[in-house]
């Protein structure tokens, strides 16, 4: 049964979108929302990319698969799949986050897998936390109750939350942050950066305004800049939890941007959350009972609020990010059986 944290609240506040957002829906795991918060659409699964045709790309605990407009499955990869999947920049690539289970002193442990697979159902590069990651980084600790649901098991080696590839765009001269190479991103553990074919690690660090490092949700933005949802700030003058949208530099850890934190406005998420600029000036952030909210880099002001009452379900046990999103050619075209 669905966990409703909402009932009371109005779908949404200050609704006032720009006309460059005309078209845009809100994707709640597989559940897609008018801006409004209206249930516009529910589909089966954890994790949904709907595609401009009418293709759906939707993932589970038990598989990830391709269907078609119709309805009908194009492709099918059996796996256990969690926290979300992305396009590449470019659409022809999905990078997913997954599970294995495996035996370790008569006990069953979880950990990370890490997925590029292609738009056709070919699986591109695949690689492991034991194959990848030195054992010296593991964390080893006990599962968070809505993974052990999943996985069924009560130890995990690590708790990654978020892959995205590196767009094109300005980089600088490094040779860590270009395109085409792969951020993942753990509790505690830290930030990853990896070559194309996931076999080795080019660059890591732990946020240092963030305590613990829990953060979730972190990406490359194209003008080199790192982009991620701090669930912990870490700072002097932070006097209680709270937490905020950060944008540093990822080699020195700068930070040049901050939503929320001691400035304000505050809010705090302990253990999920996420964040996507849609543009040079608007990002849109999420996170559990404080609802989704687009919002102007520029003037730090909110655009408009949604409280749609699922975001509690699928936030909770499933995924850890609504994003806002142009849906209008998927709705078009998607129309599978009834």
């Amino acid at each position: 049964m669905r966990v409703v944290f909402f009932a009371l609240i109005l779908s949404s506040i200050a609704f006032a979108t720009p006309e460059k957002f005309t078209g845009f829906h809100l994707l709640n795991g597989c559940d897609i929302l008018s801006l409004d918060g209206k249930i516009l659409k529910q589909i089966p699964g954890f994790h949904c990319i709907p595609m401009e045709d009418g293709r759906l790309i939707t993932a589970n605990d038990k598989f990830i698969r391709l269907l078609r407009a119709d309805g009908s499955i194009a492709w099918e990869i059996p796996g256990i799949f969690h926290h979300q999947i992305n396009l590449s920049p470019d659409k022809k690539r999905i990078l997913a986050l997954g599970s294995e289970v495996f035996n370790r002193g008569g006990q069953k442990w979880r950990e990370d897998k890490f997925f590029v697979i292609s738009t056709e159902g070919n699986i591109l590069a695949q690689n492991s936390v034991r194959e990848l990651i030195p054992q010296s980084e593991h964390i080893q600790k006990e599962i968070p109750q809505p993974m052990q649901r999943i996985d069924s098991v009560g130890v995990e080696l690590s708790h990654f939350n978020s892959i995205h590839e590196i767009p094109p765009g300005h980089h600088g001269s490094s040779d860590i942050f270009k395109e085409g190479h792969i951020v993942v991103n753990s509790l505690t553990m830290g930030i990853y950066v990896l070559t194309p074919d996931l076999k080795k690690i080019l660059y890591r660090f732990t946020y240092i305004n963030s305590n613990s490092h829990t953060v979730h949700d972190v990406r490359v933005l194209p003008d080199g800049t790192m982009l991620l949802f701090n669930n912990y700030v870490w700072t002097k003058e932070v006097k209680y939890p709270m937490s905020s949208i950060d944008i540093i530099d990822p080699i020195t850890q700068k930070l040049l941007y901050r939503y929320g934190g001691a400035d304000g406005p505050h809010f705090f998420s302990s253990n999920k959350g996420g964040v996507e600029f849609l543009n040079d000036d608007y990002f849109f952030y999420s996170l559990p009972v404080n609802g989704g909210h687009l919002v102007s880099r520029k003037t730090k002001k909110v655009v408009f609020s949604s409280f749609a009452p699922n975001f509690a379900y699928n936030l909770i046990l499933t995924t850890q990010n609504v994003r806002m999103q142009d849906l209008s050619g998927f709705l078009k075209f998607f129309s599978p059986p009834k």
